[in-house]
């Protein structure tokens, strides 16, 4: 489940690159498509099947997003506690 970027304050600076567009930051248990980015290229066919770009999103990019996230939301986290 995602978590709003205001949740963490001050400190969202390096996580907000990777929050979707409605502000929301993936975490572990997120799936991708459960995010809402901003694509310039449609992600599924008609029939709810992926696209190729889907296909590069999903197994390319979506991976990165995501642990990029987490690392920082880590990070952000251990800021928080200092």
């Amino acid at each position: 489940m995602a978590f709003h970027i205001s949740r963490l304050g001050s400190h969202n600076l390096h996580v907000t690159p990777f929050a979707d567009i409605d502000g929301f930051v993936p975490t572990e248990k997120t799936k991708c498509w459960e995010m809402n980015y901003s694509h310039n290229a449609t992600t599924h066919h008609d029939d709810g099947t992926l696209t190729d770009y889907g296909v590069w999103f999903e197994e390319d990019c979506w991976p990165v997003i995501k642990a990029c996230a987490i690392a920082e939301t880590e990070r952000a986290n251990a800021s928080i506690l200092k």
